[in-house]
């Protein structure tokens, strides 16, 4: 496949369905094209297979955005005979994503790069996406690319080992006690009342922030202009009283 012009999925089948009658694995090979056909134009099943014309994902761009909603991801103990089609299609789409996100971050360049997840919290629930974020909190300094992973809890970080990676620490407000004291070990915070309460009643854009020498306080992000603020709202009664500017 590496050395065709126009590599693709379609491609990949019409190679395998091509193998030998005397092959050994002959039956085999009809088995997966059968089951490849009949997943192919599957839901998000689209988004793998392709004929190798469509537009592809430019590195170079200055900001590629991969927005997938509906993943069935796969609870870490389910063996791979168990997983469901859904649960199949999705770890394969994040094993694509995951290959695109080390291609990026492997690129040479002479500019500092920005990975961002959000809603990280699926990174931890299958095997490609934990390998994924250990490789980026532990490389990503070396690559010259900072990554930004935005959860909803401390237990979103996989491992101890990579919790210990990540530098720069923002916690916003939290109702749930047990949550802050997690987030005050994160910080190596002193599990007091008066750091409970801090974390438990910070205001809207507000942050409690560690910087790379350990020294903590709580922040304010200013949107300067009130348009940022709306642009990037989820609050979906706010979205409702929106003026359409288009």
């Amino acid at each position: 496949m590496k050395d065709e012009k126009r590599p693709s999925m379609k491609r990949l089948i019409e190679m395998i369905n091509d193998v030998s009658d005397s092959d050994a694995y002959k039956k085999e090979a009809e088995r997966l094209v059968r089951k490849l056909n009949a997943s192919k134009d599957v839901g998000l099943s689209k988004l793998i297979f392709g004929d190798g014309t469509e537009k592809a994902i430019n590195l170079d761009n200055r900001l590629n955005i991969l927005q997938i909603d509906n993943l069935t991801i796969p609870d870490q103990g389910t063996k791979k005979e168990e997983y469901s089609e859904e649960e199949k299609l999705s770890s394969c789409l994040m094993m694509l994503m995951g290959s695109f996100t080390k291609k990026f971050a492997m690129k040479k360049r002479n500019t500092f790069d920005l990975i961002l997840f959000d809603e990280s919290w699926f990174l931890k629930n299958s095997a490609a996406g934990r390998k994924l974020y250990d490789f980026l909190a532990r490389q990503g300094r070396s690559l010259n690319v900072g990554c930004i992973f935005n959860g909803h809890s401390v237990l979103d970080i996989p491992t101890e080992e990579i919790k210990n990676t990540i530098t720069y620490k923002l916690c916003f407000k939290t109702n749930n006690r047990d949550e802050a004291k997690r987030m005050l070990e994160f910080m190596n915070k002193s599990i007091t009342e008066e750091n409970i309460k801090m974390l438990m009643e910070l205001e809207n854009r507000q942050a409690v922030f560690q910087d790379l020498d350990g020294r903590v306080g709580v922040i304010e992000f200013d949107a300067v202009f009130e348009q940022f603020i709306e642009c990037f709202s989820t609050t979906p009664e706010d979205t409702l009283n929106y003026e359409d500017v288009s």
